[in-house]
């Protein structure tokens, strides 16, 4: 794997990658669009990767997952400095 595209090439659209993991389809688009699968829904990937006969690992999926974002804690210390 190469980028996190190559683990949602698995199946033929995120419609069916949802279907597949047993997450909502707005959830799978999401990650899609965050870059990355969080760690909660690695092996659910990985299993339904390996009933379509694809090799996946977690560490492809954490090589290819964008890194975790915090969330409102720079907007909070920016604005306490202002």
């Amino acid at each position: 794997m190469q980028e996190l595209g190559d683990i949602f090439a698995i199946w033929d659209s995120v419609r069916d990658m949802s279907t597949a993991v047993n997450r909502p389809y707005d959830t799978v688009l999401a990650w899609r669009i965050r870059g990355r699968i969080p760690e909660d829904a690695w092996q659910d990937v990985i299993d339904a990767a390996v009933l379509r006969g694809k090799r996946l690992t977690i560490a492809e999926i954490m090589a290819v997952n964008e890194p975790l974002k915090q969330r409102g804690r720079r907007r909070r210390v920016e604005a306490r400095a202002n």
